[in-house]
């Protein structure tokens, strides 16, 4: 049986993505995945690992299934946010490969 704050945990995400995810617009859409993205990356970078670690086909399949239009969403991140600080080749890895090989970033 799973502990008391593990089911919390899964009901406010279960909440967040049926209730409150759907109410907002695109550029709320876009502004939480950047917040959410960039604390995930700053934590890879914090243990010493690539910040595009977390991401992986896997894991865009995975978000795919709660927001359908990830891709577009994150596309606009990438073109606009993290251009300057980020290759492609990562965006590109993570639609396509299991992990990107730091050799083609």
């Amino acid at each position: 049986m799973k502990p008391d704050w593990i089911k919390e945990l899964e009901a406010a995400a279960d909440k967040f993505w049926k209730e409150e995810y759907p109410k907002k617009n695109t550029e709320q859409k876009k502004a939480y995945w950047k917040e959410t993205l960039e604390k995930g990356m700053k934590e890879q970078e914090k243990m010493g690992l690539p910040a595009f670690g977390i991401f992986n086909k896997s894991w865009f399949d995975s978000v795919k299934e709660q927001e359908p239009e990830i891709e577009n969403l994150l596309n606009s991140l990438f073109e606009n946010q993290w251009s300057k600080l980020y290759s492609n080749a990562y965006w590109e890895a993570v639609k396509t490969e299991p992990e990107p090989d730091s050799e083609d970033l």
